[in-house]
C-alpha cells in the first residue's frame, strides 16, 4: 500500500469523533459551511506539514527503531490525556 493511501485511510480514520470534528461540526452549524471547510482546510495544512516536517529531522537524528517507540507511547499518552 502506497505512503499516500495508508496515510489517508489512518488519518480519516483516527479523526472520526475527535475534537476537531465536532468542532467543524458545530462551526458549520453557525457559518457558512465553504468558510469552515476552507478553516479546517488550512488549519490541517498547517498541523500536519509541521508533522511531517518534525518526522523529517526526526528520522535523520534518532534511529527508526527508537522513534517507532517513542511515538507509539506518544499514543498511548495523548489517549491518556
Amino acid at each position: 500500500m502506497s505512503a499516500f493511501v495508508l496515510s489517508t485511510l489512518l488519518i480519516f480514520l483516527a479523526g472520526i469523533g475527535g475534537k476537531s470534528q465536532l468542532v467543524a461540526l458545530w462551526f458549520a452549524t453557525r457559518y457558512r459551511w465553504w468558510i469552515v471547510l476552507a478553516g479546517v482546510t488550512a488549519a490541517t495544512l498547517v498541523v500536519h506539514l509541521g508533522s511531517v516536517a518534525a518526522g523529517r529531522v526526526l528520522d535523520e537524528v534518532i534511529p527508526e527503531d527508537i522513534l517507532r517507540l517513542v511515538v507509539g507511547l506518544s499514543f498511548f499518552g495523548f489517549a491518556w490525556w
